[in-house]
């Protein structure tokens, strides 16, 4: 060992921290280019650029790459930790490279007592300064734990001005990092075709809660009670429903068919932070807000569970999302399955999709009652599916505004259905007796007469069709029907039809990937961010802090196995330092501190 690296006492086996180790966290700190805009919010706030007295000895982005680094060995993040990485395991080339001085410098300080303190300080300072231009609630004084009277009127004195300014600002800064720790995949990153996934996940806070016979708010009062089933939201919850006091990480990841277990790596690539079950379509805009302020990033598929489609309110998530650029793809409720939930101009909206109005009757109610699972086993399900999809309409476009333009499905080069509307054979008054569904209707093949094959089309007789100005538009427009981006947009989805192989593909796919990465961000098997114990520091806005290290950190790990596993290499992970042996006072052993515990509540 190096005669400038000291040995930690009571630490055995530390592990040194090189210059590879950290150019990668330094490199996507820089390339995100959030600095630069941290310095011009704190000149917006007063701050001037320079003060008199000492220079400070750790600046904001060293303080942001140290945890980083923390996060990635999987170690607490903790001021103590990154103290350690100072004083003990840092060469002196890495020690340069975070513009650190070296440890024969003066200004590092010899005596062991004065310099780890000393080092705790300056780090603390830093850690400060890095938050206070992102800070929500500046206000919360976080040495003892408010009475409810006391944090009521803190809370009614709050700005709303400040907060959703302080929760900008946070999203701009950490959004371009996350996004730059997922273009380390090179050029792989580029065949990403723009598929997101969604969802939330408990992050737990204070293991005590604010307790309605409690006089007293929990230490962290801006989180909430979680609570599983519904949207998670524990503010009325009984004892029982009430599981644990918690933040609630609102996460956005890569998806798409190269992307998953088999394929490339998803990174997460937005965050937000809120009390679970609180604003969760706004959370999910916001995670997402770097992506869509940047029309170079490509759209496609949107996944989220049904917390999100059909769950929000159409004008809080799915309009937004849609005038983004993206297509649902969600799931539905029990009671939306199997039935015509909207009708437009006689297209008839079935499981979230819009279809021709002579879809027969037996091709809309078989889906009711069965959840997605249930019809993905089924053979002859996914045959009716497969079958009703004839009378889909196609998207032809989307407008800038959100809005679809619909083909009837028996016009254009990819027709799927033969409609005597559509080919002008229908007669100008209605057959006598004309009935719109029933035991003749079944749907017949045509056999071209200039090849002698046989066509997958459908042939619609007359009598299948629906009287008068049932037809509507959707029937007599010769080009599109344009469906407005407000009709029917609850449950409305724009990729493959609920329940088909083509959805379960889409759809799983995504949500494996975003609870594989919750698991990652949270467990021990990651970057353990769900271990309390691993998160001291109280603050909201210190807790996103440490969440948003630990999903870059995820990423940086992501793509480093998956570029080691294809013979490349990203940089070498340093491993965490061996936990000294602890006795108790009985002279017994006891179990070593692990900072990455599984959570004292799951």
């Amino acid at each position: 060992m190096s005669r400038h690296v000291q040995k930690a006492p009571g630490i055995l086996g530390l592990s040194l921290v090189t210059p590879e180790h950290v150019k990668v966290a330094l490199q996507v700190v820089e390339a995100a280019g959030v600095m630069e805009l941290w310095e011009q919010w704190r000149r917006e706030d007063g701050y001037r650029d320079a003060r008199p007295g000492r220079p400070k000895e750790v600046d904001e982005k060293t303080m942001l790459v140290l945890f980083i680094l923390l996060a990635i060995e999987g170690s607490a993040l903790h001021i103590t930790r990154a103290r350690d990485v100072i004083v003990y395991r840092a060469t002196p080339e890495a020690l340069a490279m975070l513009g650190l001085p070296q440890r024969d410098d003066w200004n590092f300080c010899w005596h062991d007592e004065l310099r780890d303190r000393r080092w705790d300080n300056r780090l603390y300072a830093a850690l400060r300064r890095l938050i206070a231009p992102l800070d929500l609630y500046p206000d919360n004084s976080y040495a003892r734990r408010y009475t409810k009277e006391e944090f009521a009127q803190v809370e009614s004195a709050r700005d709303p001005e400040l907060i959703a300014q302080r929760r900008r600002r946070s999203q701009e800064f950490y959004g371009p990092i996350l996004m730059e720790s997922a273009k380390l995949l090179g050029t792989d990153f580029s065949r990403w075709t723009g598929d997101i996934v969604v969802d939330g996940t408990p992050i737990p806070a204070s293991g005590t809660g604010t307790a309605a016979r409690s006089t007293r708010v929990s230490s962290e009062p801006d989180a909430g009670w979680y609570r599983r089933g519904g949207d998670h939201n524990g503010d009325d919850a009984n004892g029982r429903e009430a599981i644990f006091w918690a933040f609630e990480a609102s996460l956005i990841a890569m998806s798409g068919k190269d992307f998953g277990s088999s394929g490339l790596p998803a990174p997460i690539i937005g965050l937000s932070l809120d009390k679970p079950g609180h604003s969760i379509s706004e959370r999910a805009l916001d995670a997402l807000s770097h992506v869509t302020s940047d029309p170079s990033t490509p759209r496609g598929f949107f996944i989220g569970d049904r917390a999100y489609t059909p769950g929000a309110k159409a004008e809080k998530l799915q309009q937004p999302i849609r005038q983004a650029g993206y297509r649902i793809v969600g799931d539905l409720y029990e009671e939306q399955k199997g039935q015509v939930t909207a009708v437009y101009e006689g297209a008839q909206q079935v499981d979230g999709s819009w279809f021709c109005p002579a879809l027969p009757d037996s091709l809309v109610g078989f889906t009711a009652g069965r959840d997605n699972k249930a019809l993905l086993d089924d053979p002859e399900a996914q045959r009716m599916l497969k079958e009703r999809d004839k009378y889909r309409l196609r998207i032809k476009e989307v407008t800038q505004d959100g809005s679809v333009k619909f083909m009837c499905p028996a016009r254009g080069p990819g027709a799927t259905v033969t409609c005597p509307i559509a080919s002008g054979q229908m007669p100008d008054k209605p057959v006598l007796g004309m009935k719109r569904r029933g035991p003749r209707l079944r749907p017949k093949t045509a056999t071209p007469p200039a090849t002698g094959k046989k066509s997958s089309r459908l042939t619609l007789v007359p009598e299948q069709l629906p009287k008068g100005s049932a037809c509507g538009k959707v029937c007599s427009n010769k080009s599109s029907l344009t469906i407005p981006l407000h009709v029917a947009s609850k449950q409305a989805h724009q990729g493959p039809s609920w329940a088909t192989k083509a959805w379960g593909e889409v759809y799983h796919r995504g949500r494996n990937i975003i609870e594989s990465r919750n698991g990652l961000l949270k467990n021990a098997s990651g970057v353990g961010i769900g271990d309390r114990t691993g998160r001291l520091i109280r603050g909201f806005s210190k807790q996103w802090f440490l969440v948003a290290a630990a999903a870059v950190a995820v990423n940086i790990r992501l793509v480093d196995a998956y570029l080691r596993r294809t013979g490349q290499e990203l940089t070498p992970v340093p491993p965490p330092p061996t936990p000294p042996v602890r006795k108790t006072n009985r002279d017994a052993e006891a179990e070593p501190y692990w900072s990455n515990a599984p959570p004292a509540a799951a």
